[in-house]
């Protein structure tokens, strides 16, 4: 708690007080150790106020936010090893030291000399490093289950020998106890095997065997192999008995019983027969297994192929080792290597395959034709309806379609819609005999005879006539003429005789010239070619003018024929001017 008391200072009296406060202050000591750390506070009044600065430290030795707690740092084995905590007081062990006191020492090692040890921090106990035991973690010993041996690790570090290991200390003997088909013994204490009854030797590995794989005796000291008559080999499982029959031609060899063949004969069970030979029969000679080594250039089975390999005109090959047959260089083929090949995929040298055999060109798919430069995809659409020639690449039209592209329709018929068959390059309708028109639907047939006498036409199967015949089914005979029998043409529609001008009549022999002069004043009937006077002419010639009169020219009419004057009734004279009736005159 701070309380303050402010006076005045008085020259002539006594100082008076002018102003009291007091104030309740937090005091956090600092170590005597650490720097002066000042604080500020400010005390106010009424009328004065007061700003105080004050630090507080823990006397020497004393620390805690009371100074209650007691250090002074040591270094020797009475009172300990450490120094003071500057806050709390605490002891703070050496480096090296532990314990409440800090009088334990240990320091982490790992060496031979002082041990192989970590520092539990607080108490200072050791602890051993993996695989080291003791008090001082001198004692090594690593767990270990290998060809070699087989123990765990005790407390403190003695091995500890693992199933079917023994060997004091060391569990590096092995000893499983065993009885089956290839030992037979129990283990003592220290894992030595003790055989058991038909069992010999020092790993009691061996007993007495004969049967169909092997066949041997036991030494009883060593327990090695003693092979029965006929058995060989080094545990007695080789057996050779000499032969020369169809089973084999060997005898055998004392040591290891391994077949040694009779001359001329090879193999395994010296079965195959193998004899040098330099004659039709073969060029060879023999290996140690009786295959037949072939002479150069001979081949087969029995070296009777012969085969020399050659890069010209004749042949571009090498031969097979075996067979000797003819083995075609890259891109040559067909029987004698003959034939060149390279597959090419341009638009320049085609685009194919060579086959294997042959060497003829296999085209990619969608190419044809002898350099496969020919591209033909089928088509079922707007653009086309074909297939491919496979040879050729030509486009094979499908059913009913026609033309280079496959593109024109055709379907033959021969019902009322039309009778054709289609044109195989084009499509075009071929219509059927005596059958003609765009759809073939106009049927005509040619004729010669007393009904008809026309050809067809090839277009649109109208008749056509023959000569001098006229008319729809061209019955009508007519040949043109010009002489007494007749002067005229023929209507080139129905035949009918066509007078030749100034002739007329049914055959056109009346002939007949309109006048109109002194010779006479006439036209000519177009039928039969008569003369047909003029208006007012009469007469046979028409020369006879007469045009009736009844005024004071005349009084008549003119006869149709001959155009002679009739007088009309009552009248007579030259010109039937002359009345035959008097004319009485009436009284005044």
């Amino acid at each position: 708690m701070a309380s303050i008391k402010a006076l005045d200072y008085d020259p002539l009296s006594s100082d008076d007080v002018i102003d009291r406060y007091q104030q309740k202050v937090n005091v956090n000591p600092t170590s005597w150790v650490s720097p002066t750390k000042w604080r500020q506070i400010t005390l106010g009044g009424s009328p004065s106020t007061t700003i105080l600065q004050y630090s507080v430290q823990c006397n020497q030795d004393y620390y805690g936010p009371s100074c209650t707690t007691y250090c002074v740092a040591r270094s020797d084995d009475l009172a300990g090893h450490y120094t003071c905590d500057k806050t709390t007081g605490h002891k703070v062990c050496r480096a090296g030291w532990h314990g409440v006191s800090c009088k334990i020492y240990c320091m982490p090692r790992d060496d031979d000399t002082h041990g192989h040890y970590n520092c539990e921090s607080g108490t200072g106990r050791k602890i051993c490093l993996k695989y080291w035991y003791g008090s001082s973690c001198n004692v090594h010993c690593a767990p270990r289950n290998d060809s070699l041996a087989g123990y765990n690790c005790n407390s403190q570090g003695q091995r500890v020998c693992l199933q079917n290991w023994y060997g004091k200390n060391k569990c590096d003997v092995y000893c499983k106890q065993t009885n089956d088909s290839k030992a037979g013994y129990i283990c003592d204490t220290n894992g030595n095997k003790i055989c058991l009854q038909g069992w010999y030797g020092p790993s009691c590995d061996c007993t007495p065997r004969n049967d169909s794989s092997m066949g041997y005796m036991c030494n009883i000291t060593t327990g090695k192999r003693e092979c029965l008559k006929g058995w060989f080999g080094d545990r007695c499982d080789i057996f050779c008995s000499p032969r020369n029959d169809p089973a084999g031609h060997y005898t055998c060899h004392s040591g290891t019983g391994a077949k040694e063949c009779l001359p001329n004969w090879f193999g395994k069970n010296c079965t195959v027969y193998c004899k040098t030979r330099n004659d039709s029969l073969g060029q060879h000679e023999c290996t140690i297994n009786g295959t037949k080594l072939c002479a150069r250039n001979w081949y087969g089975p029995n070296c009777t192929v012969y085969c020399t390999s050659r890069d010209d005109n004749a042949g571009h090959y090498s031969c097979h080792p075996q067979t000797g047959e003819m083995v075609c260089n890259p891109n040559w083929y067909e029987k004698s290597c003959t034939a060149y090949c390279v597959p090419q995929d341009s638009d320049w040298y085609g685009h194919y395959n060579c086959n294997k055999i042959d060497g003829s060109k296999q085209c990619h798919n969608n190419w044809f034709g002898i350099q496969c430069s020919i591209f033909c995809v089928p088509r079922d659409d707007s653009r086309g309806h074909y297939e491919c020639d496979k040879i050729n690449g030509s486009k094979i039209c499908m059913e009913d379609w026609f033309g280079t592209e496959c593109r024109t329709y055709c379907k033959a018929m021969n019902n009322s819609q039309g009778h054709y068959h289609c044109d195989v390059d084009d499509g075009t309708k071929i219509c059927n005999k005596d059958w003609f028109g765009p759809n073939c639907t106009a049927h005509c047939s040619s004729r010669n005879d007393s009904q008809r006498h026309y050809e067809c036409d090839s277009g649109n199967g109208n008749k056509i006539c023959h000569r001098s015949w006229f008319g729809p089914n061209c019955l009508t005979y007519c040949m043109p003429n010009n002489d007494s029998k007749g002067h005229y043409d023929c209507g080139s529609a129905d035949g009918a005789k066509i007078c030749h001008p100034a002739w007329y009549g049914r055959n056109c022999s009346v002939n007949c010239i309109p006048m109109d002069g002194l010779a006479g004043h006439y036209s000519c009937d177009a039928a039969d070619g008569s003369r047909l006077c003029y208006r007012h002419w009469y007469g046979p010639n028409c020369t006879v003018f007469c045009r009736s009169q009844n005024s004071s020219r005349g009084h008549y009419t003119c006869d149709k024929e001959t155009g002679q004057q009739l007088c009309l009734e009552g009248w007579y004279g030259a010109l039937c001017l002359q009345s035959k009736w008097i004319r009485l005159a009436m009284p005044t």
